[in-house]
C-alpha cells in the first residue's frame, strides 16, 4: 500500500511539471536592436507554425505573388514555392507543410523582396487584408 500511495505522489508532482524551452543558445551576448528580444539564430531553430490544412491563396494584383487569406500568419506562394514569414525570417518550403529551411532575404524572388508582408497584404482588395 506504501508503494502505491509513493507513486501517486510521484505521479502527481511529475503531472505538476511543465518543460519549457531553455536560455538563449550558447555564447549568446546580447540581444541586438530589432530582433524583437529574440536572440538572433533562436527563431530559426524554432521554426514557423505548422500549417495543418492548406490556405486559401490570392494574387496580389500586378504582382506574381500569391498570399495566404484568413489565417494569422504570412504565408506566401511564388513559383510554387511557399514562403513564410515568422519572428523577423524567411523560411522557404515546397508545400504549406513544409519541411521548411531558412531563407536569406538576398534569396528571396523579386516579389516578395519589394516589401514587408504587412506592405504586400495592403496591395490586395480590402476584404481580403485579414490573415
Amino acid at each position: 500500500m506504501r508503494r502505491i500511495l509513493i507513486a501517486g505522489i510521484f505521479v502527481g508532482v511529475l503531472a505538476g511539471c511543465v518543460i519549457v524551452p531553455g536560455g538563449p543558445p550558447p555564447g549568446h551576448g546580447g540581444v541586438p536592436p530589432g530582433h524583437g528580444g529574440i536572440p538572433p539564430g533562436q527563431a530559426k531553430k524554432i521554426g514557423p507554425p505548422v500549417l495543418v490544412a492548406a490556405p486559401r491563396l490570392v494574387l496580389i494584383p500586378d504582382t506574381n505573388v500569391y498570399v495566404a487569406t484568413g489565417i494569422d500568419h504570412d504565408v506566401f506562394v511564388v513559383g510554387g514555392v511557399y514562403y513564410f514569414f515568422h519572428e523577423g525570417f524567411w523560411y522557404s518550403g515546397p508545400n504549406h507543410r513544409g519541411p521548411w529551411r531558412g531563407v536569406d532575404g538576398k534569396d528571396l524572388p523579386p516579389g516578395l523582396q519589394k516589401g514587408s508582408p504587412g506592405q504586400l497584404k495592403q496591395k490586395l482588395p480590402p476584404g481580403l487584408r485579414k490573415g
